[in-house]
């Protein structure tokens, strides 16, 4: 389902991924989850379940750590629905990215799969 397991859990700090350790503790941080189907073609759905008035900031990273988009940057009125096609604007290649989502209780990611 996407999913990021403790085998694999990405650890980002300021938006740059430093590594992949293969046992990290869990966060506390808003959780994210993808509610539209994997692999996709562009389109996608990302849902944060963040705490009612707390600041959170919501990117989609490449493997390298850039950021792609931020989605939501603000204080979240409870769970957010946020959609994005990565096919739009300035369209992206192929390949695995992060939907992260960031608050002062923790950053929580979400792997998303891009095929052509």
């Amino acid at each position: 389902d996407g999913s990021v397991t403790a085998d694999e859990r990405v650890t980002v700090y300021d938006t740059h991924v430093l590594d992949v350790p293969t046992s990290a503790p869990r966060t506390s941080g808003p959780a994210v989850r993808l509610a539209s189907s994997q692999p996709t073609h562009g389109a996608f759905r990302a849902i944060v379940d963040a705490a009612q008035g707390e600041a959170v900031t919501v990117q989609l990273l490449d493997l390298r750590g850039a950021v792609v988009a931020t989605l939501y940057d603000g204080v979240a009125p409870g769970t957010l629905s946020l959609a994005h096609d990565l096919r739009s604007g300035h369209a992206q290649p192929a390949g695995v990215y992060f939907v992260t989502a960031r608050s002062a209780r923790g950053t929580r990611a979400q792997r998303l799969v891009l095929v052509p």
